[in-house]
């Protein structure tokens, strides 16, 4: 992931938990009202990280699997509902057509190719099932380069026509 070594998660875990959007009830809560139903069969959080949503989401709409690339992240996860493993976007580890639902909250500009991820995220989601995605996009690439410089991070963020670009391969 973008070059991001263990002891970056395995640090950044410590304290994921603490940050205020993470946890944010009126976040999440937005975020699930996007769902086009509550009920679901088969459920997959890509970047699970210490399963903040994964939690609300497995106590709304039912048991889910989730995966990262941090096995320290996946460890701060203790919750009956969810699964954790550990695993790369890249190349999900579960059979074509494995989920009636996938979701992923600001996971992308982690992501070293979010095509590839994308590609494996249509790969495992069910004919007619939902993906939903949520990312935060700055206003202005200059704040995401400043504040990444501030904090000591290269992270891309993605613009809306980035997004759009990677989602127009997939829409009918």
């Amino acid at each position: 992931m973008k070059g991001y070594s263990e002891n970056y998660w395995a640090n950044r875990a410590v304290q994921y938990n603490k940050i205020s959007w993470v946890k944010n009830e009126d976040f999440i809560d937005a975020f699930l009202q996007m769902l086009p139903q509550k009920s679901f069969d088969s459920i997959l959080e890509v970047g699970i990280g210490t399963g903040a949503v994964a939690n609300k989401v497995s106590e709304i709409i039912g048991p889910l699997t989730g995966i990262d690339i941090s096995k320290e992240m996946i460890a701060k996860i203790n919750h009956p509902g969810i699964t954790p493993i550990v695993a790369n976007a890249h190349n999900l580890p579960f059979e074509d057509s494995s989920f009636e639902l996938i979701y992923m909250r600001n996971v992308i500009h982690y992501i070293d190719d979010p095509a590839m991820a994308f590609s494996e995220i249509y790969r495992c989601l069910k004919p007619n099932g939902c993906f939903l995605f949520s990312q935060v996009v700055p206003p202005d690439d200059s704040i995401s380069e400043e504040y990444d410089r501030l904090i000591g991070r290269d992270i891309h963020y993605p613009t809306q026509g980035e997004i759009i670009q990677l989602f127009s391969k997939y829409s009918s």
